[in-house]
């Protein structure tokens, strides 16, 4: 179980350009925008807890997929579910 709180803003998020994507896997979804050949996580969230892990408000700060599996290894099968995305939407 994930139980780090690490940049959470309150309120509304705001991602200059891009389109957000959405990625669920079990109890887990991650919310990721495409920045150049980079997958930025914006927001990750456990929905069976109602519990916010990480949520950024810039898209310079966000953390892109590779620091993810780095800091939260036991959502690997989410990351690549993200990845995947990314391929299909890269194309």
């Amino acid at each position: 179980m994930v139980d780090r709180q690490r940049n959470t803003a309150p309120g509304r998020l705001r991602h200059p350009g891009g389109r957000t994507h959405s990625a669920e896997l079990g109890e887990w979804r991650a919310v990721w925008q495409r920045d150049r050949n980079r997958i930025r996580i914006i927001r990750v969230r456990n929905l069976a807890q109602d519990r916010t892990v990480i949520a950024v408000r810039d898209l310079d700060t966000a953390p892109d997929l590779a620091d993810m599996r780095e800091q939260f290894p036991e959502l690997a099968a989410l990351w690549d579910v993200v990845r995947r995305q990314f391929w299909e939407v890269a194309g």
